[in-house]
């Protein structure tokens, strides 16, 4: 695992690199963050990500408010780092819905990526994922907790790093 300034400084230099190929970016915010769920499945999903198979991302409402992180918003940049920090990819914010878990489609599934790509395999992993998510603050699990449900777009891929870490 990269120590903070470490990972802070292979971020900031990706994002100027990335700026100098895309202008138009100069001066935007952006936001770094990882896959939740542990280093295995954080580099899994980000490389789903590269392979332009996973173009949406959920998460509990419940979780942003206790981590203090804001919503997503539309047209929002991110840099997602692999486990250690290292930065893999930029993605942009194309679509935000809050809906109950129960209501999540079978479209936004697909575009998740992951597994059969089903509705019936997204509901299972999740509500798991989200159980324990919220195990952790003495909270329990319910088909009525808003989900957050981020559409993204791959603007770019680190090349010197894709697939070096897994």
């Amino acid at each position: 695992m990269l120590q903070e300034d470490e990972r802070r400084a292979l971020v900031d230099e990706y994002w100027c690199d990335f700026v100098l190929r895309n202008g138009s970016f100069a001066g935007v915010d952006y936001a770094v963050w990882s896959f939740g769920a542990g280093p295995r499945l954080a580099n899994e999903l980000l490389n789903l990500v590269i392979e332009g198979r996973k173009q949406a991302t959920a998460t509990l409402q419940t979780t942003l408010e206790l981590n203090g992180d804001p919503t997503p918003v539309v047209g929002g940049v991110s840099v997602i780092t692999y486990a250690d920090g290292s930065p893999g990819a930029i993605v942009q914010t194309t679509g935000v819905e809050v809906v109950p878990f129960s209501a999540v489609t079978a479209e936004h599934a697909r575009l998740e990526g992951e597994g059969d790509l089903s509705l019936d395999q997204w509901r299972r992993d999740h509500e798991r994922f989200f159980s324990r998510e919220l195990a952790r603050h003495g909270r329990p699990f319910s088909p009525d907790l808003p989900v957050v449900c981020e559409r993204f777009s791959l603007l770019d891929v680190n090349r010197e790093l894709a697939y070096a870490v897994g």
